[in-house]
């Protein structure tokens, strides 16, 4: 039984990186950049909204695969290179677009690290009291 668990959470695992790789990689630079150079910028309302969104669903995607780092602004100055050529308002706008995306990414990994800190001595405090669920007023 636990063989057949082990390898059911493989393969789900497995499916998951494809799924998150697929995301990282063919979707998510182009949309961003299109974006930006249109005039939306990541923010609390509207199209901002879900740029916002985007970019830290890619981080915390990234995050979960080990990578620590702003990574996005890279990818997205690689798809204005390749397609700068045909949409010129890419190339003209190329240092705006990966400082926004790089922006964002620094200020999404601070609140995330905060965050995650935060949770980890919550943790190690319930433990250390033999405490097994997280005190509601910790997660509200």
């Amino acid at each position: 039984m636990r063989i057949l668990l082990a390898t059911a959470f493989a393969l789900f695992a497995g499916l998951m990186m494809t799924r998150v790789f697929k995301y990282l990689h063919l979707k998510l630079p182009d949309v961003t950049a299109f974006l930006i150079a249109g005039g939306t910028l990541p923010s609390n309302e509207s199209r901002g909204y879900v740029l916002r969104r985007l970019i830290r669903r890619a981080l915390r995607f990234a995050t979960l695969m080990g990578v620590h780092e702003p990574f996005l602004y890279k990818v997205v100055g690689k798809v204005i290179e390749v397609m700068g050529e045909d949409y010129p308002e890419l190339t003209e706008n190329a240092d705006f677009i990966t400082r926004a995306v790089r922006q964002e990414e620094i200020r999404f990994s601070d609140t995330l690290d905060k965050g995650l800190r935060m949770l980890d001595g919550e943790i190690s405090a319930c433990r250390e009291k033999g405490v097994a669920e997280l005190p509601g007023e910790f997660c509200f």
